[in-house]
């Protein structure tokens, strides 16, 4: 099953592909980073859409804006359509530089999916289309008794 989502707006205004997700059943826009190692969430956007914390720690990294301290983990589900991808570990900082640069610019950015979703999902970008395919792996049981032999 494919699923697509448009960064249209988000390149034609600020040159950076930002798709709107579901998130524990709220909407939020997420740049897409193939260069990132990981999946990153707002501190404020986690609270906001009542994320459940699952570890407490500070540490410095480098990240949009130069060096931030990451405070906590999160498990998120994203939703595509039907189809639902939980516990998906997620970091948190403030991303408060790179959202006021967006949000002058009329773009919000509530995150960051990064190579390890974007592979799960077996992400494709199409930069002529603006759009990020992504190909829902079949998690049916059929198809991991399949999977197995």
């Amino acid at each position: 099953m494919k699923y697509i989502l448009s960064f249209a707006d988000s390149m034609k205004a600020v040159g950076v592909p930002i798709v709107k997700l579901q998130v524990n059943g709220h909407d939020g826009f997420f740049m897409v980073d193939t260069g990132s190692t990981g999946c990153h969430i707002d501190e404020c956007f986690a609270k906001e859409i009542g994320a459940e914390e699952i570890q407490s720690s500070t540490k410095n990294t480098i990240s949009l804006g130069g060096r931030t301290a990451v405070t906590n983990t999160y498990y998120l589900t994203f939703t595509f359509g039907e189809w639902e991808l939980s516990e998906v570990k997620c970091t948190s900082s403030s991303m408060r530089v790179a959202q006021e640069h967006l949000l002058e610019k009329g773009i919000r950015m509530d995150g960051i999916i990064g190579v390890p979703m974007l592979s799960f999902l077996q992400a494709e970008i199409n930069l002529n289309k603006f759009v990020l395919i992504l190909n829902m792996p079949d998690m049916t049981e059929e198809a991991e008794v399949k999977n197995q032999r």
